[in-house]
């Protein structure tokens, strides 16, 4: 199986000491820091790391998208450059 230790995949990404990774290898090599990955295991760890990140992109921008003027002021952020943001798809960096 996959290995002895349970980790709960979802803690691990948001990770309370640990920054989101910015990539799959990064979030394969810390994921192998938990853990023992088999062989064939790394494909699906990148594959679910992909669908995470999006997942993120997707709701930050629907997030960013339902501020108004003052809340985005308060962010130090430009409307102009709020929509421009929001209006990328979720798989644009």
């Amino acid at each position: 199986m996959f290995s002895q230790t349970s980790i709960d995949l979802k803690r691990f990404v948001k990770g309370g000491d640990a920054a989101f990774p910015q990539n799959a290898f990064d979030a394969v090599e810390q994921l192998g820091a938990y853990c023992r990955l088999p062989g064939l295991s790394r494909p699906a760890v990148e594959l679910i790391w992909i669908y995470m990140l999006w997942t993120q992109r997707r709701q930050s921008r629907r997030d960013l998208a339902r501020l108004d003027a003052r809340m985005l002021r308060d962010i130090g952020v430009a409307p102009k450059d709020a929509r421009r943001e929001s209006r990328k798809w979720f798989w644009r960096p």
